[in-house]
């Protein structure tokens, strides 16, 4: 099933962050609160839903605030982690003719990369 290959969550990839789990935790929390609304009204349930997502809202603010200064590495995702990691190697290259170090493309001006 392909359902959550394109799932972003603030126009990130979801998969890839060290505060996803704790935005997919906010979703069905959120769905259950407004479904309670529609159902059975303003009830002490609905108050409850409505405090568990203030909390989970706190502490996805207080975690990101946490990462961001400790590990923003933690914060990036997975795909800019990888692309900067082959930058700091020096290595070059894709799937088809695989990574090679940096000075081995320099000897080689003519060559297609």
């Amino acid at each position: 099933m392909q359902l959550f290959r394109h799932s972003n969550i603030g126009g990130m990839n979801a998969k890839s962050t060290a505060l996803t789990p704790f935005l997919w935790l906010l979703v069905p929390l959120l769905g259950a609160a407004v479904a309670s609304v529609a159902l059975a009204g303003v009830t002490t349930a609905t108050y409850l839903l409505l405090g568990l997502c203030s909390l989970v809202i706190l502490f996805i603010l207080g975690l990101g605030a946490y990462f961001a200064v400790k590990n923003p590495d933690c914060l990036r995702s997975e795909k800019y982690t990888i692309q900067k990691m082959v930058i700091e190697r020096g290595q070059i290259g894709d799937t088809s003719t695989g990574l090679q170090e940096q000075d081995v493309i320099e000897h080689q001006p003519n060559q297609r990369i």
